[in-house]
């Protein structure tokens, strides 16, 4: 099973709010850091903090998911914010503990009143989209309210989904003024949903202005922080002249970045485009492709 959290950890997801010690994970897990190389020091088990770091190290060291879930527990019990967020993580995708939304709910709403950011965030993501297989369904007047707290506080994720609602009209009156808004927050922090959001509208000219060329730099810009959907826009705009020169040579190269994203899963367009291009067109693309790859992962 992958490991939920140790993914976490690796990705140094900042938040804010946290109770205690730390009110990013950042600065939790450098304080953690700190108690790992202290060996001079007699840990204090009964600080919240100092159990979150017990699982951080059975995380990070030990790679034990169940005893890191043990001692997240003991710190979210205790009121530690981010560690009810590690515990909620850890339910909702049972990594180390059996899996349970409706306990991943309770822990994420336990940190979200504490405002912790991204505890606000999924707990309004699994209300926003549901869980079907799980017995929750979607539930815009939940999920809403905890989006926009967590916009609030500047969380680029929650200022996506926000524009996605208004774009949608789910669960607000659709408006494509406030779905740009919301979405240029979120693309100023460099979101590639939201950089690939707006560029559509721009292309489309949804929400009043028009411009393919404006939006299409978006979207690319989104294709490079390695998001799929927007990868296979960019092999679509090169193919068609959108917002771009026509290229059918690089399209290829996206179609292609599109399939390693996909397991090599082929969409019907590029293997239409493959039967227009050369056998040395076909070579230069996947080289293209091949390099780019590289450099959208590092």
């Amino acid at each position: 099973m992958k490991r939920i959290v140790l993914s976490i950890f690796a990705a140094g997801l900042a938040m804010t709010g946290a109770a205690h010690a730390a009110d990013t994970v950042d600065q939790a897990i450098d304080i953690c850091r700190g108690k790992v190389n202290d060996t001079a020091t007699k840990p204090d088990d009964s600080n919240p903090n100092t159990m979150f770091c017990r699982g951080f190290v059975a995380t990070i060291r030990d790679h034990d998911s169940a005893k890191a879930h043990t001692w997240f527990l003991k710190s979210a019990e205790a009121g530690y914010a981010v560690g009810q967020y590690f515990v909620a993580t850890q339910f909702e995708h049972g990594d180390g503990v059996d899996q349970d939304i409706q306990q991943a709910l309770a822990w994420h709403l336990k940190a979200a009143e504490q405002g912790l950011a991204e505890s606000q965030h999924q707990y309004a993501h699994i209300y926003f989209f549901g869980r079907s297989a799980q017995g929750v369904a979607p539930d815009p007047d939940k999920a809403l309210p905890w989006f926009r707290k967590a916009a609030d506080q500047g969380y680029a994720e929650s200022q996506a989904y926000l524009g996605l609602a208004y774009e949608l009209g789910t669960g607000v009156p659709q408006s494509y003024t406030q779905a740009q808004i919301w979405y240029r927050l979120a693309a100023a922090q460099d979101n590639g949903f939201a950089l690939a959001s707006l560029g559509d509208m721009y292309q489309t000219g949804r929400g009043g202005e028009k411009d393919e060329v404006k939006g299409f730099e978006m979207i690319e810009k989104a294709a490079r922080m390695n998001m799929p959907t927007a990868q296979l826009a960019v092999a679509h705009d090169y193919r068609d002249g959108i917002g771009v020169k026509k290229d059918a040579v690089t399209a290829f190269v996206w179609f292609a970045l599109y399939s390693y994203n996909k397991d090599g899963e082929r969409p019907a367009d590029m293997d239409a485009l493959e039967k227009t291009l050369t056998p040395a067109q076909v070579a230069e693309a996947t080289t293209r492709a091949q390099s780019l790859w590289t450099e959208v992962n590092k």
